[in-house]
């Protein structure tokens, strides 16, 4: 892995419920690690080995496995709803959330990640509900077929 540092986070994780359930949209949920009620250290790392510039989704879970780095969905909703101030050093880079896999309506696996939008993005996909458009962080869903890129890093719950 290229060795990224990054800050380390601490979020209060008050519920284990989704913020964004996709089961309310006929989505599966085919995996999850959940995540702890209290005070969590969430910290990055970058799933691409040196000399990559992206890697295909699956094998970024299976690597993000590898490395322990398999926060949830709920941490990244935490993220979203203790603010902006929160994720300041990590606009750079977009956040991936592979411990969360869901099966959508047509049978592709998505797994979430958190994107920074910035005030001048041309991002359109709706966030989340109780998300606002305010808001420079969206999480959104990205089929595992797809390629991941060299600016996105994988979310790591802290033991």
């Amino acid at each position: 892995m290229t060795g990224t540092q990054l800050p380390v986070l601490v979020v209060e994780v008050a519920s284990a419920d989704f913020e964004q359930d996709m089961r309310q949209k006929g989505w599966v949920l085919v995996e999850d690690t959940g995540a702890r009620i209290g005070e969590a250290t969430l910290s990055l790392d970058d799933f691409l080995h040196d000399g990559e510039s992206r890697v295909r989704g699956h094998e970024m879970v299976e690597r993000a496995k590898a490395m322990n780095c398999l926060a949830g969905q709920r941490y990244a909703e935490c993220l979203l709803a203790q603010g902006d101030r929160l994720l300041w050093p990590w606009k750079a880079k977009g956040v991936a959330v592979p411990g969360t896999i869901w099966r959508d309506q047509y049978g592709n696996l998505q797994v979430p990640i958190l994107v920074w939008r910035g005030p001048s993005s041309d991002y359109k996909q709706t966030p989340f509900p109780g998300a606002s458009w305010d808001k420079d962080w969206v999480m959104r869903f990205v089929p595992l077929d797809k390629t991941f890129s060299g600016g996105l890093l994988c979310l790591r719950p802290e033991a």
